[in-house]
């Protein structure tokens, strides 16, 4: 599946269809197709050689952004798509959400050198977070915890962003924990300059919604984080990260006009 601009899904398999048994096409000539073995539906343009994964495509399963063998859907006037999730039992709704870009340009805290800038892209609620990003300063050849931070107040640098952001009340892991912050991110890896180069795909966080990241806060550690794996209270808490080197406020990049509304994930029944 082609990825554009980093808004749409990250998902295996190419081109290749599996079972494909619902179409239909939009007003503006698009096409649309219940790939019902991918656990996805297709959206394709002007090429059809070349799709895009608007609902599903994070593999079978019954999260919110996750379907099994999807057999019909529908679009309404607004360009709202209805699934028949049917192994999941349920109808599921994906609200239209315009791509949303935000950025955090960090500041260095504690009298550190490290600065740098992270950008996070989502297509739509329940879509995959694509975070990408440059952070330098950092020592050379070492892994620092990097995380999302409850608050956006900065006024006291870096130690005033609060707590890891936590609405679930859950012991921190990496960012592939099945029990996890939702913001938590795993580790920077820097090269022998000390720049670590920042590229993850996080698909259980939202940029808006009670759990949203907007507003809030990324701060990079002096430490490695140890995942939660240790078994003492500051790793299940902080991944004993250390000290704060730098931090930076989650805001909105694009689109600069009016903002979409907060969405949490997509209701289903």
């Amino acid at each position: 599946v082609t990825v554009v601009d980093g808004c749409e899904k990250e998902t295996s398999g190419g081109e290749t269809m599996k079972w494909p048994s619902a179409v239909t096409v939009d007003s503006d000539g698009n096409i649309y197709v219940a790939d019902e073995f991918n656990h996805r539906i297709q959206k394709y343009g002007a090429d059809p050689n070349s799709g895009i994964t608007i609902v599903g495509g994070n593999g079978a399963g019954s999260k919110p952004n996750q379907l099994i063998y999807p057999s019909s859907f529908a679009l309404d006037a607004s360009g709202n798509i209805y699934v028949a999730d049917r192994f999941n039992n349920r109808l599921q709704k994906f609200d239209v959400v315009p791509c949303v870009t935000a950025v955090a340009v960090l500041s260095s805290d504690n009298g550190s050198q490290v600065h740098g800038e992270i950008q996070i892209t989502q297509k739509q609620s329940g879509s995959p977070l694509i975070i990408e990003g440059t952070i330098y300063n950092l020592k050379r050849k070492s892994q620092h915890g990097l995380h999302v931070h409850e608050s956006g107040d900065l006024s006291n640098g870096c130690v005033s962003a609060g707590e890891h952001f936590n609405p679930r009340n859950v012991n921190h892991g990496s960012e592939n924990s099945t029990v996890r912050h939702p913001g938590d991110l795993g580790n920077v890896r820097t090269d022998a300059e000390g720049v670590g180069r920042i590229h993850l795909v996080i698909h259980d966080a939202e940029l808006f919604g009670h759990e949203g990241w907007i507003g809030r806060s990324i701060v990079v550690h002096a430490k490695m984080d140890d995942l939660g794996l240790s078994d003492n209270e500051g790793s299940r808490s902080t991944g004993n990260s250390g000290d704060r080197l730098a931090c930076g406020i989650v805001g909105i990049k694009n689109p600069t006009g009016r903002l979409p509304d907060e969405k949490t994930p997509p209701s289903h029944n």
